[in-house]
């Protein structure tokens, strides 16, 4: 059951949480869960243990983003390793596929506990054929925001900390109000009434970029593999960390569609990022027509936003790169004049 958007169906969620009245709930989070991971997470644990006084603890594989940790410990947050035994719920959070959730996804397969699913990417397949029940929205801004919808159809009054737990996520999410939508800012100043406060969070989640980062960022730009298409420049490179940070600093350089492949244990990671001007020009999705058929054609899975996206895929990176120029080429939809 797939059910996003309008408020009856929000409230249908309420009321399948009502039927099974959990007692204690696994809230998962993806591999290197960001700040909208976090806070949509915590949030949803808030609002169970409010309705059901339910005991809900909130855990991510492999730890969490460097961004994330750095206001956890100012909101007392705590994250666990994923353990799901003994609980009745498990809600899986901000997590469109399998693939995002490493070593713990085997847990999910195993469980026999009904699995709920809250997300804002475009959905995966690998997802509905084990969640109960579904709640996606590819048209919110972040998972905070869909989830601080929850609360607005509930009784659950939000406090002060909380409040400012979803200004964290929307201003994370919207890349510190750079990408910021006109429903998010009516949210902050919802959230502002009740608590929130913005420079705090725009405080909270600046930090000095590591070394390590700033040298993926420029070796990436020196294993540049560049296509022109038209007047779209599509560059497509690899590094060994820091993918995601990796191809936000080619659309900087000039790049319209940026893709980096990072190599992990479980094979590759490839983020996918197009500015605004490639996303007008094509019409295309990145999550829904870029990294979702990428995904499949490279052995493994995709999804994403409008203009972000990632890919796990199981394929030796000589193939990933080729199936990658040859793939985006075509889907850019306009003619080559050359290198």
């Amino acid at each position: 059951m797939v059910l996003s958007g309008v408020r009856g169906e929000k409230q249908g969620f309420l009321d399948f949480l009502k039927g099974i009245s959990p007692k204690k709930i696994s809230v998962l989070l993806h591999e290197g869960a960001d700040p909208d991971a976090v806070c949509s997470g915590f949030a949803i644990s808030y609002l169970v243990s409010k309705l059901y006084g339910a005991e809900a603890t909130l855990m991510a594989p492999d730890g969490i983003s460097s961004s994330a940790r750095s206001f956890l410990s100012e909101l007392g947050i705590s994250v666990e390793s994923p353990n799901l035994e003994g609980c009745d719920l498990i809600i899986v959070v901000d997590t469109s596929s399998l693939s995002m959730l490493g070593e713990a996804a085997k847990l999910l397969l195993d469980s026999k506990v009904p699995i709920v699913q809250i997300d804002h990417h475009s959905p995966s397949p690998s997802m509905e054929s084990i969640a109960s029940f579904r709640l996606l929205d590819e048209e919110s801004p972040s998972t905070t925001e869909l989830v601080y919808s929850l609360f607005k159809i509930s009784e659950v009054q939000i406090s002060e900390k909380l409040a400012q737990v979803f200004v964290f996520g929307i201003v994370a999410e919207s890349g510190n109000l750079s990408r910021l939508r006109n429903s998010s800012l009516y949210s902050l100043c919802e959230l502002l009434q009740r608590g929130g406060d913005v420079e705090a969070a725009l405080n909270g989640l600046k930090k000095e970029m590591p070394l390590d980062e700033r040298i993926a960022r420029l070796k990436s730009a020196q294993r540049i593999l560049l296509k022109r298409v038209g007047d779209i420049l599509i560059a497509i490179s690899h590094v060994g960390s820091y993918h995601s940070s990796a191809a936000r600093s080619l659309l900087v350089l000039g790049a319209d569609l940026a893709a980096t492949v990072a190599k992990n244990k479980d094979g590759l990671k490839i983020a996918v990022r197009a500015s605004e001007n490639y996303i007008s020009r094509t019409g295309l999705h990145v999550g829904r027509d870029i990294c979702l058929p990428l995904g499949k054609l490279l052995g493994g899975e995709g999804s994403g936003h409008r203009t972000v996206g990632g890919i796990r895929a199981s394929c030796s990176f000589s193939h990933a790169r080729s199936a990658l120029l040859s793939f985006l080429e075509e889907r850019s939809n306009l003619q080559d004049t050359g290198e």
